[in-house]
């Protein structure tokens, strides 16, 4: 006896896939998700800098330029006397002479005494001498002759910039890695601390310290030269560390423990690491970092833990 058999139903190829696309978008949904909150460990490389607006760049300039001008037109005579005592400061400490050197800081402290008050006069007189300082460094690099300019406004300014790294070898000449503006900053930071002029408008603005500071972590400091990158991170940590702090106090808005996190992680001091970026979390929940802090913090957490960086 033959049992016929009922037609099965066969549903075509596609129709088995109904609904995939749904269900991929639950997936992907997913797996956003963990991406988002689950850290991926990473390499921390960079501190980061200050942000510096082109406006900032532009007061800036135009606030020097008006009291160069200023200072062009013409300065009294105390404001000369002051120059010329300044310019000794600068020979002395050239030359190493310790005895001359403790001299003209006494005629600069005399000569300050005798300014007016109006402080225009001692901010004049600063952007002027600036201003001389940055061409005569420009002309040097380009001549490779030293003017006086060099020794006498600068003192030891330029040879320490070299001893730090802050310059190129290129053959029998060198080129600064400041442009003018950072290298005017540094003057005038030497500058204000010859003549001991502290607070008020003869400060260093938030630009300026930006403008200093970012240039440093870009080119972090260290005492012993190495060719290896992750050798001169970890020496160069310390110094750094100590410039993050000093200008987290003028700028709180600086994402000062995040920046302390890949500092220490430079110098391989994983579980302070892990701590700066915890606390940057704790802070900042959310924000243009905040992900990176968790994949910097489980790398540092792992690197602690197996001492292996991932």
């Amino acid at each position: 006896m033959r049992v016929k058999s009922g037609k099965s139903e066969r549903r075509p190829f596609g129709k088995a896939f109904d609904g995939w696309q749904l269900g991929l978008g639950v997936v992907l949904a997913a797996w956003a998700v963990v991406m988002l909150v689950v850290p991926r460990p990473a390499v921390p490389l960079e501190v980061p800098e200050p942000h510096v607006s082109p406006r900032e760049i532009a007061l800036l300039r135009t606030a020097e330029a008006q009291l160069e001008t200023r200072a062009l037109a013409g300065l009294p005579d105390a404001s000369r006397a002051l120059g010329t005592a300044i310019r000794k400061v600068g020979r002395a400490e050239a030359n190493l002479d310790g005895l001359a050197l403790g001299a003209a800081q006494s005629e600069v402290a005399r000569a300050v005494s005798a300014m007016p008050p109006d402080l225009r006069a001692l901010l004049s007189l600063r952007a002027m001498q600036t201003a001389r300082f940055v061409r005569a460094v420009r002309e040097w690099e380009s001549s490779g002759v030293a003017s006086r300019d060099i020794d006498e406004l600068g003192g030891s300014l330029v040879t320490a910039f070299r001893d730090a790294g802050w310059s190129i070898d290129e053959g029998d000449r060198s080129r600064m890695l400041m442009d003018d503006d950072v290298l005017g900053v540094a003057f005038r930071k030497r500058w204000n601390e010859i003549v001991r002029l502290k607070g008020g408008l003869a400060a260093q603005t938030l630009t300026e310290e930006k403008l200093l500071f970012g240039f440093a972590i870009r080119h972090a400091r260290t005492r012993r030269s190495t060719s290896d990158p992750v050798a001169a991170r970890g020496l160069g940590a310390p110094g750094l560390l100590r410039r993050i702090d000093a200008y987290a106090r003028l700028d709180p808005s600086y994402p000062v423990d995040f920046a302390r996190g890949v500092a220490y992680f430079g110098a391989h001091a994983f579980g302070p690491a892990q701590a700066a970026f915890q606390r940057h979390l704790e802070a900042h929940p959310d924000g243009p970092l905040t992900l990176r802090a968790r994949n910097f913090g489980r790398a540092a957490l792992i690197a602690d833990v197996e001492g292996v960086v991932p």
